[in-house]
């Protein structure tokens, strides 16, 4: 604990605010003063209570009330307060001393909710002369019995009036003593005042608080426009006041009020940007998560998660404001057992939202909300609060950390549970949500979900016909999370094929049927078995229906990934794939305006298909494929060399395919066109490419003597021997070696 002595320097330079009580000075609280300082600090002596007071600016009422002797002597000893807050009084009397008080430099003046207990009417004290000449803002909201506002007609620098629920209040001409300097008139739920032409004059008044105000007032507000040209949009200035009404120092009552009337605002989730942005600059976020504390009511703190929920929906700076203003350790204590199911639900979705940033994440997990949110899971609790515990536990599962433990919090069985019939369609794509990204990746959990007998069976029946799109999507993206690079559950998924299958068919969204595709590869990749079980079902005709235009891009890549993992190692389904027409499809995937991913997956998949010289149908010949394949290739420098790389790798294929025509990689002037691929040496340009396209040209010489004359010109060897230059690597090198040893042989 600090001594007498330290306390006292420490708040010599740091206080500069007290609270009315009945010992004015012991209860001079700073918020960055620790607990042991603040106890030290009563103990300070009259000699320091001196040097403090010239440090003292601003005054304010504690929660229990004041007598007017409080405001006497606080008024005197600290002359150079700028601002006085006086809430919660009690009577009209303990406000007296502000005629009489001489505070030179006052600048804002706040009462808020004063009753007068004995009389039925309360006439607002008007400030001495002294203050009123430096008051610029002026704050009497919630004076219920406040007849006139003519106080203010001695000052003469008031900027901005904050008058609401003065509901008796009737007539603005007073203001017209402040018309220069008004800027901000706030005056919600004055429905006495019938007329807003005393305004007329107010020439820089920027901003005007109408809500709940008498109907006509706002029929007014285009004529007032002629004059006051500044005004703010309504709207803004609507969010701005329902901000200030949810402060902590306002009654409960308000700042429910206010907080809900926020949250009718936000048009979730259509067109929610534009509200979310002007929110967050109203400053809502630090009120909001003030509102999430204790103090609060029940009722209070589930608006403000709601409201929170809303602004972090998509919204990456909202996710970090809101993180970063010390939300999450609220919401995490939210989800315990003594708060409402309905905070606990809304508490839950604005951490699901939250959680998708991965700064959030951390402080999520940090917090405890793992084991919290599993114990959210059990059939006691109602579908929506299962439903957004289970998001919030899909979405921190992200990492192989967190993936570990969610499930040693026993979140598995929990959510294997969820899948069942007897849970809600919302309820059941949450947890198969959550139990694919539990098994991205992570072979203990692939292995634990599988253990848990119903599982498979649960995500079978999901993918049937009588399941949502939603549902039907979740539960085919966790079966090929289980099967990914897991044998064994590759053979306990291999009843899901059917379903799957049908879910290619074009009665599905195009979603699903990505799932479908992606989930089906998973399922065949290394695994002969279940290549065969996924061809004999049907699969084939309708990858390749999916490749045709009607398909979306990312439709048509994935099923072009599935069918080059089905012909992967086996001649027959090649052959099937072949004879289906996917050659013609994949040929018109190659276009110049497709995606990269589209480029790439039908490259491989072409390279496939002929490999092992498979025959290609006469239908399309290999003249056909060759200029496809060199455009991307030759043409598109600016190319993924991913996509390069796929696509010679092709070509090289094809070139050994005995349906192929060899003027087609041979007659493209000078340079053959493989080799100038080869001098494509671009910084991300892999080495196997170039090794490629050398290797490819290497074959085709060696097929005809004719070949082999068009590839030894003069330009063809000044090109090998550049890649024999220190700028290739070691293999191109060794290729464009052999490649002349070759040309050399024609040239003898």
């Amino acid at each position: 604990m600090q001594t007498r002595s330290a306390a006292a320097a420490h708040a010599t330079s740091l206080v500069h605010a007290v609270l009315l009580s009945e010992d004015l000075f012991t209860q001079a609280l700073c918020p960055w003063l620790d607990a042991d300082s603040k106890a030290a600090l009563r103990g300070v002596s009259r000699h320091m209570r001196s040097l403090v007071d010239g440090s003292i600016t601003r005054v304010a009422s504690p929660g229990q009330g004041f007598v007017a002797a409080d405001l006497t002597v606080a008024l005197l000893a600290w002359p150079t307060v700028r601002d006085l807050t006086l809430l919660n009084v009690g009577s009209a009397d303990a406000l007296r001393p502000l005629s009489t008080a001489s505070l030179a430099g006052l600048t804002s003046l706040t009462v808020r909710e004063v009753q007068d207990l004995q009389a039925g009417a309360l006439v607002m004290p008007a400030p001495s002369s002294s203050m009123a000449a430096t008051l610029r803002v002026i704050n009497i909201s919630g004076c219920l019995n406040l007849r006139s506002i003519e106080f203010v007609g001695s000052c003469a620098q008031l900027r901005c009036l904050c008058m609401p629920k003065c509901i008796r209040v009737s007539d603005l001409s007073p203001l017209s003593a402040c018309s220069e300097t008004l800027e901000e008139l706030w005056m919600a739920d004055n429905n006495r005042i019938t007329t807003l032409a005393p305004l007329k004059a107010c020439t820089i008044l920027r901003k005007l608080d109408l809500r709940g105000c008498f109907g006509p007032l706002h029929g007014q507000i285009e004529d007032l426009r002629q004059t006051c040209t500044q005004l703010a949009d309504p709207q803004s200035v609507k969010r701005e006041g329902l901000v200030h009404e949810m402060q902590t120092n306002m009654s409960t009552s308000t700042q429910a009020a206010a907080a809900t009337a926020l949250w009718t605002m936000m048009p979730f989730p259509e067109d929610l940007s534009e509200i979310q942005d002007a929110i967050a600059a109203a400053g809502a976020i630090p009120a909001l998560v003030q509102l999430l504390g204790p103090e609060s009511s029940a009722d209070v703190r589930k608006i403000a998660a709601n409201v929170l929920c809303a602004l972090v929906y998509e919204h990456a700076n909202n996710q970090v404001a809101i993180g970063s203003a010390g939300a999450i350790p609220a919401l995490v204590r939210l989800l315990g057992p003594e708060s409402s199911v309905g905070t606990q639900e809304a508490a839950a979705d604005a951490l699901s939202n939250l959680a998708l940033h991965a700064q959030n994440k951390t402080t999520i997990t940090t917090c405890g909300a793992i084991p919290a949110l599993v114990k959210l899971l059990v059939p006691e609790s109602s579908a929506g609060l299962q439903q957004a515990a289970a998001n919030v536990l899909c979405n921190l599962s992200t990492s192989a950390q967190n993936q570990s433990d969610i499930a040693a919090a026993g979140a598995i069985p929990a959510l294997v549970r969820l899948l069942g019939p007897e849970s809600s369609a919302d309820v059941q794509e949450a947890a198969a949500a959550a139990l694919g990204v539990l098994a991205a990746n992570h072979a203990q959990n692939q292995v634990a979900i599988v253990a848990c007998t119903a599982a498979i069976p649960a995500m079978v029946r999901l993918l049937g016909p009588e399941s949502s799109a939603g549902v039907q999507s979740a539960a085919g993206v966790a079966v090929g999370d289980l099967a990914f690079f897991q044998f064994h559950n590759q053979a306990a998924c291999a009843g899901a094929i059917s379903g799957l299958v049908r879910l290619l068919g074009p009665d599905s969204s195009p979603d699903v049927q990505v799932t479908a595709a992606s989930t089906l590869r998973n399922l065949a990749f290394n695994h002969a078995q279940n290549k065969i079980a996924i061809t004999a079902v049907g699969a084939i005709p309708s990858l390749v229906q999916l490749l045709g235009p009607a398909s979306s891009p990312d439709v048509q890549t994935h099923a072009a990934l599935a069918l080059c993992i089905l012909a992967t190692g086996h001649a027959r389904i090649r052959a099937t794939i072949s004879s289906a027409g996917a050659v013609t499809a994949l040929l018109q995937l190659l276009g110049h305006e497709s995606p990269a991913e589209m480029l790439e997956a039908a490259a491989f998949a072409l390279r496939t298909l002929a490999g092992n010289h498979a025959p290609i149908p006469a239908a399309v010949t290999i003249v056909d494929a060759v200029p496809t394949l060199l455009q991307p290739l030759i043409l598109e420098p600016d190319l993924l060399a991913e996509v390069k790389a796929a696509a010679s790798w092709a070509l090289r294929t094809l070139a050994a395919n005995p349906a192929r025509s060899s003027a087609a990689f041979t007659t493209a002037g000078d340079v053959p066109p493989l080799l100038q691929l080869a001098l494509l040496q671009a910084p991300d340009l892999p080495a196997d490419l170039q090794q490629a396209a050398i290797r490819a040209m290497k074959t085709l010489s060696a097929e005809s003597a004719e070949n082999k004359a068009a590839n030894s010109g003069a330009s063809t060897i000044a090109s090998l021997v550049q890649l024999l230059g220190p700028g290739t690597s070691a293999d191109v090198q060794a290729a464009a070696a052999h490649a002349l040893r070759h040309v050399a042989t024609t040239l003898v």
